[in-house]
């Protein structure tokens, strides 16, 4: 199935295109479509890539970059402003879907020769590293300490700095356990380690209540194996999993969105063995992943749809409430960042006067985001 519109193959493409990913393997799985892209259309693509997952948002919202990527959980932290994007400049914006990404995994990893095997293997004096210094994960990990019923309070914080620091102080031997991607090139090169990884099992079938557990704390994590080729010292193991979205900005072209999500579409055959996450950036995935998104659908990808005839009234009905819920989200931080300021409050992840002003205000104020079961979920 092809659009119908023939006329837009004459589209003017513009001179150049910004994209922002992850640091490290996802700048290359990005360069394996984009460079394709700009072969066809003449345009001059940059890819850059950071670390700094609250960076990449900003930078989107203040038009440095055009796309970039995310999974469910740290979308959902951008739009509630959780933490390290409760500042002025970051937090919830006009951000919109282009097209999907992957069907992504993480997991909590552990040093090959670790006893800690399941959620129930921690106990009170596991160290686990704290990554609020670069990003905002603190839903994930106190997912896991419900599943293992063990206490914040009861865990030796180890506070990590970037990627590198993080799987790094597994591998010395400074914590038990980190949260991270076994797709990045961290991971690969971490696994080479004389003790090897492994990690902590997140099998939902064998302990559903650990896992339900775990969800009221973070409703936006699903949980499913890990594949052999993403990281063969984990594969086969259960991790988290969840369907990753390239994001744009509702200030981007319709005409342009449409041309990429065209592009992408009709070329997958031709970059789909470029690189093991665009086995899923298909039309047939991106369908799965507007079922469940929170995120609002760009025009231009909804032009797109239409012209294939895949968007429904359900799927209009979904989008007009995910916009209703973000506008929401947009609208509340912006008054309680002015409410913040005739207070004289230091708008920084570290006040938590701060903090708790705004969510305690946010959690009274708004819904919760979470993923949605399909498109009937009201």
């Amino acid at each position: 199935m092809k659009a119908s519109r023939n006329y837009r193959k004459e589209y003017k493409w513009p001179a150049e295109y910004h994209m922002i990913t992850w640091l490290g393997t996802p700048v290359i799985a990005a360069h394996s479509w984009a460079d394709l892209l700009a072969q066809d259309t003449g345009m001059k693509m940059h890819i850059g890539g950071t670390t700094m997952t609250v960076n990449r948002f900003r930078w989107l919202r203040s038009g440095l970059s055009q796309q970039t990527e995310g999974t469910p959980s740290e979308t959902s932290q951008m739009v509630m402003a959780d933490r390290r994007y409760a500042v002025r400049d970051g937090g919830p914006f006009p951000v919109r879907v282009l097209w999907i990404k992957s069907k992504g995994n993480a997991t909590f990893f552990t040093r090959g020769d670790s006893k800690i095997k399941t959620p129930h293997g921690i106990k009170p004096g596991t160290r686990i590293t704290d990554m609020n210094p670069y990003v905002a994960a603190t839903r994930v990990v106190d997912g896991l300490l419900a599943w293992a019923q063990v206490k914040h309070e009861d865990i030796v914080w180890v506070p990590v700095y970037n990627s590198d620091d993080n799987i790094g102080a597994v591998v010395e031997g400074r914590a038990d356990i980190c949260f991270s991607m076994p797709s990045t090139t961290q991971a690969a090169r971490a696994a080479t380690n004389p003790f090897g990884l492994s990690c902590v099992e997140l099998n939902a079938e064998a302990d559903p209540e650990g896992a339900r557990r775990y969800r009221q704390c973070d409703p936006l994590i699903n949980f499913g194996i890990i594949p052999k080729e993403v990281l063969p010292a984990i594969g086969g193991k259960w991790g988290t999993q969840g369907l990753n979205l390239e994001f744009t900005s509702a200030r981007e072209p319709a005409e342009q969105v449409y041309q990429i999500a065209r592009w992408l579409d009709e070329n997958h055959e031709r970059y789909k063995d470029g690189n093991i996450a665009n086995l899923f950036r298909t039309r047939q995935w991106l369908m799965k992943a507007l079922e469940e998104t929170f995120v609002p659908v760009h025009e231009g990808l909804k032009m797109y749809l239409r012209d294939l005839g895949l968007w429904t009234a359900k799927h209009e009905k979904r989008d007009r409430k995910n916009l209703e819920i973000l506008n929401g989200y947009i609208t509340e931080f912006q008054k309680i960042i002015w409410a913040a300021d005739d207070k004289g409050l230091d708008l920084v992840p570290e006040n938590e006067e701060w903090i708790h002003f705004w969510e305690s205000h946010r959690d009274k104020t708004l819904p919760p985001i979470k993923l949605w079961a399909n498109l009937e979920e009201e």
